[in-house]
């Protein structure tokens, strides 16, 4: 919980809130010695990392609340997450005192942020990351660095602003291979504020937003489901900007480019999220889908 900022009761000022990082796990280590994060069966939930208030003013200068970055884990490496379940965190902001107010907060990463500064080894495998909230990356917020996730589950995460799912803002290609991308909600977009403004100034991409701030790179996908995420007036919900296709992908509202073999874009029939007898919840096809047995012939 971020430092609340101090009143002012004589003066024309007062302090705005602190910041907060990693509601369960922060790494914010920028030694030469850093090591990353490793997670094995493993869960992280039901943590909150709440930016502070702002401080209570009698005079005219706008003090702010502050950002909350990472509800579940902030780290500035790559994370190694495998067989784990991320769900049920929330990245928020503080909240205004009586008086003016000044820079409007937000939050982002509900359930990871990773503002990786080093291009170590890393990645996600065999997890889900369901049920995370923040105003931007309400599942997972990737910067700087890429990220591979491979046969993981992202899904039912809620953001205010962009990027319910995953907000990709790297300058690498992130590889998803296996990766079941679905029912991820974002509430208000466009409408977007505070540092979100800067990684999504135009909303939406319920499922994956690629930032405009990722330098021409891409999130790359294979063998994946992209498919009914959904937000209020956004008929592309799947994705927001380019995302880059290596083949037998599924999606409902998204445009790949790339290799388009394999795509489908008619309704799969996935079920709903729970326990199907794996390490972690996830969404079975239905008896009759179309992405039964439709990946890659030589995967």
């Amino acid at each position: 919980w971020g430092g609340q900022g101090g009143d002012s009761l004589h003066r024309s000022w007062a302090a705005s809130g602190g910041q907060a990082f990693g509601g369960s796990i922060s790494n914010a280590c920028i030694d030469y010695r850093c090591g990353a994060i490793e997670l094995t069966r493993s869960e992280v939930h039901h943590n909150k990392a709440r930016g502070g208030d702002s401080g209570d003013i009698g005079g005219g200068y706008p003090p702010a609340p502050a950002d909350g970055f990472g509800g579940g884990i902030y780290t500035n490496q790559r994370p190694f997450i495998q067989a784990s379940h991320i769900h049920h965190n929330q990245a928020h902001a503080g909240a205004y005192s009586p008086g003016p107010h000044g820079p409007y907060p937000d939050s982002i990463g509900g359930g990871v942020y990773m503002l990786a500064s080093s291009g170590g080894p890393g990645g996600v495998e065999n997890s889900a990351i369901d049920n995370n909230r923040a105003d931007a990356g309400g599942g997972f917020f990737i910067a700087n660095e890429s990220l591979s996730i491979f046969n993981s589950t992202i899904s039912e995460n809620v953001a205010r602003v962009c990027g319910a799912g995953i907000l990709h803002a790297s300058f690498e290609d992130s590889l998803f291979d296996y990766v079941t991308i679905t029912e991820n909600v974002v509430l208000d977009s466009p409408y977007s504020v505070g540092n979100s403004s800067f990684f999504c100034p135009s909303g939406g991409g319920s499922g994956i937003y690629r930032s405009q701030w990722a330098d021409n790179r891409f999130p790359s996908l294979k063998n994946s489901l992209l498919v009914n995420n959904w937000g209020y007036g956004d008929p592309h919900a799947d994705c927001h900007g380019t995302i880059l296709s290596r083949g037998f992908n599924y999606t409902t509202t998204c445009t790949l480019v790339g290799n388009l073999n394999g795509t489908i874009s008619n309704p799969i029939m996935l079920g709903s999220l729970q326990d199907n007898g794996g390490l972690t919840p996830t969404h079975a096809l239905l008896a009759g889908s179309l992405a039964i047995d439709a990946a890659a012939p030589a995967d």
